[in-house]
């Protein structure tokens, strides 16, 4: 999606195999200014950053396609100082006790907020 012509923003992929939840992230981040693409899967998020790399990617931590971690290394790989906030029903602690995510990487429990949407994006990309 794109926000209003001769304006750059900044760019979020949004994976989520979830289509409501995937719209309601995007339309939270375009209300806001930010330029988002949205991903119903790995295979579809790869292409999308191949087009456009993006400077911070709002994944679901379990998709049935592919393993995210996959797709997070192969999108830092492309662009070292992409941010990353996996999303997940889990709760924060099974997850990060089963090591699915890094001690470093943003964490977003669902359901959330735009509040905590917003927040988990840092500050580099908080809306003016």
């Amino acid at each position: 999606r794109n926000i209003m012509a001769g304006q750059v923003a900044k760019r979020v992929l949004v994976v989520d195999d979830d289509a409501v939840v995937r719209s309601f992230i995007a339309g939270s981040l375009e209300n806001r200014g930010l330029a988002t693409t949205e991903s119903g899967d790995i295979a579809e998020a790869r292409r999308a950053a191949s087009q456009e790399l993006p400077d911070h990617v709002l994944t679901d931590l379990i998709l049935a396609d592919w393993n995210v971690m996959r797709l997070v290394q192969w999108l830092r790989a492309q662009n070292p100082r992409v941010q990353v906030t996996f999303m997940s029903g889990y709760d924060e602690q099974s997850v990060r006790a089963n090591e699915w995510i890094g001690q470093g990487d943003v964490f977003l429990a669902k359901p959330f907020s735009v509040t905590q949407l917003l927040a988990s994006l840092g500050t580099e990309l908080q809306p003016a």
